[in-house]
């Protein structure tokens, strides 16, 4: 069986470890994960006559490789020369089209962007995840078989004759995911990864304060999941798209979707605190394993506005100072893309990064083949490019708050301003089938319809009822806001549980742009709540670091839903996955003793 396949190995590993110990070092799995498959070369295959295609500077080809379960998975290879060892650069792809034709065209459709590892002198292989792609199978189930086909076919390349003893890790998003999710098994040979925007913990993709993330991972699951015998595309367009997301309860989502009830989507859906179940192998526990794992050099980049930002800063705090030491860190200020866009609508100075691959990645892989310092990024550092920005910068460990405070009250005449009023209450109503609707997101995918790109303008203050509008006075001098945000707002509710939503955003030029938000229930922060009752809500989002320039301000808007980001509260206490009727609630928000924390630097003096 695959196990036992897997526990031969271990025990093969474990009988071969003397001699390996003679070739070099030997990196110990962390103590909570289960060694799947040796890092032992297979015997070279027979010298076949290959037939290669040139393109993407190098000389590719397509191998099927079989999979202890009888799957295939496809490889798109391409080597700087015919013959020859090099070291190996990997990518696991769950996004391109199969093909009847393995041509040129095609080819380099699928590995566009590994022209830079081959002319540096590196093999690309580019893996079509099961189900993806041309590797066959009955259905495409996310995070499911990828690490162990990752560790299958990385035991592959150790057989082939191109193979130098050196692989290194790449990719994108879901493909920066998989890029680390196979280093909780020994990977004596992985010298590094490089993770763009990468994809982390379960939960955290999922959920916030208990909130499904319907931007982020509603959009992507409902799109491309397929269970057997589903066409994702036709489930998605029956049940009208994000439309989906505004029906009650939540766990008849897959059975509206698929015609029944689905594993996967029932298991997130009945989880919404991170718990036992996020650590079961069905929600891919093995990724902190990986994470834990983690012993060889690292490139991280993120964008501020990335869906993952928050994920990946999290991430890089949790390394070791001996991890940071030997990895580096990137934000820079647009969304889900490690190129960055040329229609950004701030000032763009020289954040774009159009050819990260060979500017960043190969120099940082060249540098650790060669033990030399990379010339691109500082090791044990963030380096980032405020949002509106001017100019990078670089900071020890991890980007701190400003070195000045700022408290802003939220008063009467929708303002802010830098001391309390009396106090006051604005109330408004807030109906679950008619929820209030922004149009971007910190992280959240804004709303499923903007591509990920993560910043938008957002509509007047005061847009709706059940949006409250708070603005402060323009600042007059240059600065940055820089740290995390937070808010302290005083609520109350005629319902036994509700929902609360605020996002600060900074209004450029008389255009809000969100820089960050956070949302939470009365029963998630308090347990329970009595009707009527006045109690303060603390919200934290994660940092950010934004250029003000004079005449700039910040604008606070407090509602307690937003359409198509977050899973709508139904106003009605219990498990919000299976409560088919909601409840129009009243909420008020306090004035004069609400407030918003925001940190400040001078970084330009």
């Amino acid at each position: 069986t695959r196990s036992m396949k897997k526990w031969l190995s271990a025990l093969l590993c474990a009988a071969m470890l003397l001699s390996l110990c003679a070739c070099g070092a030997v990196s110990e799995p962390a103590a909570t994960a289960e060694p799947t498959v040796a890092v032992t070369a297979a015997p070279a295959e027979e010298t076949v006559e290959r037939e290669y295609i040139e393109c993407s500077g190098g000389y590719a080809y397509t191998e099927f490789v079989p999979m202890d379960d009888g799957a295939e998975i496809c490889l798109l290879i391409v080597k700087p020369e015919k013959e020859g060892q090099f070291p190996t650069v990997i990518t696991q792809n769950c996004y391109q089209a199969a093909t009847e034709e393995f041509n040129a065209e095609y080819i380099e459709k699928c590995v566009s962007d590994s022209s830079a590892f081959v002319e540096a002198g590196y093999t690309f292989v580019m893996m079509q995840t099961r189900g993806t792609g041309n590797s066959p199978y009955e259905s495409f189930l996310p995070y499911i078989h990828d690490t162990d086909d990752k560790l299958e076919v990385l035991d592959w390349i150790r057989g082939q004759d191109f193979y130098d003893g050196e692989i290194f890790c790449n990719g994108l998003s879901y493909m920066g995911f998989t890029s680390m999710a196979s280093l909780y098994a020994v990977h004596d040979d992985i010298k590094a990864i490089s993770m763009q925007c990468p994809v982390s913990t379960r939960y955290d993709a999922w959920y916030q304060n208990g909130f499904v993330k319907l931007g982020l991972m509603g959009f992507w699951q409902g799109r491309f999941h397929r269970p057997v015998g589903v066409n994702p595309a036709e489930a998605w367009e029956k049940v009208g798209g994000m439309e989906l997301f505004n029906t009650f309860p939540y766990i008849n989502w897959p059975v509206e979707l698929y015609g029944e009830q689905e594993d996967y989507w029932t298991g997130i859906l009945t989880h919404p605190e991170d718990g036992d179940w996020w650590r079961t192998e069905a929600a891919g526990s093995y990724i902190y394993d990986a994470i834990a794992s983690i012993d060889v050099p690292v490139l991280l980049f993120e964008n501020f506005y990335d869906i993952f930002y928050e994920d990946s800063m999290n991430f890089w705090n949790g390394f070791s100072d001996e991890q940071k030491a030997q990895s580096a860190f990137v934000v820079s200020q647009f969304g889900h893309t490690y190129t960055g866009y040329t229609d950004w609508p701030l000032n763009i100075g020289d954040s774009l990064t159009p050819t990260y691959n060979a500017d960043y990645v190969v120099n940082f892989f060249d540098s650790v083949r060669e033990g030399t310092e990379p010339t691109k990024v500082e090791l044990g550092k963030v380096t980032y490019y405020p949002v509106d920005g001017e100019r990078w910068y670089s900071e020890d460990t991890t980007i701190t708050n400003g070195t000045t405070e700022n408290v802003l009250y939220l008063n009467g005449g929708s303002t802010l301003g830098t001391d309390g009023e009396a106090e006051g209450a604005l109330t408004y109503v807030y109906d679950p089938t008619n929820p209030a609707l922004f149009t971007a997101s910190d992280e959240n995918g804004g709303n499923g319809s903007n591509g990920y790109r993560g910043l938008g303008a957002d509509a007047e203050p005061n847009s709706r009822q059940d949006i409250l509008s708070f603005v402060s006075a323009p600042v007059g001098e240059k600065t940055f806001v820089k740290g995390i945000l937070t808010a302290d707002v005083a609520v109350s509710s005629d319902c036994e549980d509700t929902s609360f939503i605020v996002r600060i955003d900074v209004v450029k030029n008389g255009v809000a742009y969100n820089l960050r938000e956070d949302i939470t229930s009365l029963s998630y922060q308090l347990g329970d709540y009595t009707p009527g009752e006045k109690v303060t809500l603390h919200f934290e989002t994660g940092s950010v670091v934004c250029q003000l320039n004079p005449g700039d301000y910040i604008r606070v808007d407090i509602s307690s839903s937003a359409e198509g980001m977050y899973s709508l509260h139904t106003n009605v206490k219990g498990n919000q996955w299976e409560i088919a009727e909601p409840k129009i609630a009243n909420n008020t928000v306090y004035t004069g003793i609400s407030s918003v924390t925001y940190y400040t630097e001078n970084l330009a003096a």
